[in-house]
């Protein structure tokens, strides 16, 4: 086994016993809109930097996969949660756009024309939550 993938492997197992020990606790109150330039309403997730966190605090906008940004049962997403505890331990507030929620979809993992896509509305969603 070559250094890379042990460092894989220890990194993947570290993150997973450390998202297991923290909880990130999303609420409605945390939910902003905001609109890109092409004009389309985006919902976001903001979650501020810890109270503990330099000030003015770093922030951080994270894009989700083609799962979308929140499960079935409309809640974050595991690996964006995962994400969420980590860069939240580092210092960073977060801002998470739900670029295929706002526009009425789930995950697109399986659509072979994504109506929204990486090189069309994305970079919008990004700008816009700047």
């Amino acid at each position: 086994m070559n250094r890379l993938t042990i460092f894989s492997r220890a990194f993947a197992i570290g993150a997973a016993a450390f998202f297991l020990m923290q909880s990130s606790s999303v609420s409605a109150k945390d939910v902003i809109q905001y609109t890109t330039l092409q004009g389309d309403e985006i919902k976001a997730v903001y979650i501020p930097a810890p109270d503990t966190a330099a000030k003015p605090a770093p922030a951080i906008i994270m894009l989700h996969g083609c799962g979308g940004l929140y499960t079935k049962k409309g809640e974050i997403r595991s690996r964006e949660r995962a994400w969420i505890d980590i860069l939240q331990a580092e210092g960073y507030a977060l801002l998470l756009p739900a670029s295929f929620a706002s526009r009425g979809y789930g995950s697109l993992c399986k659509t072979k024309n994504r109506p929204v896509t990486p090189e069309g509305q994305r970079p919008h969603d990004a700008i816009g939550a700047v």
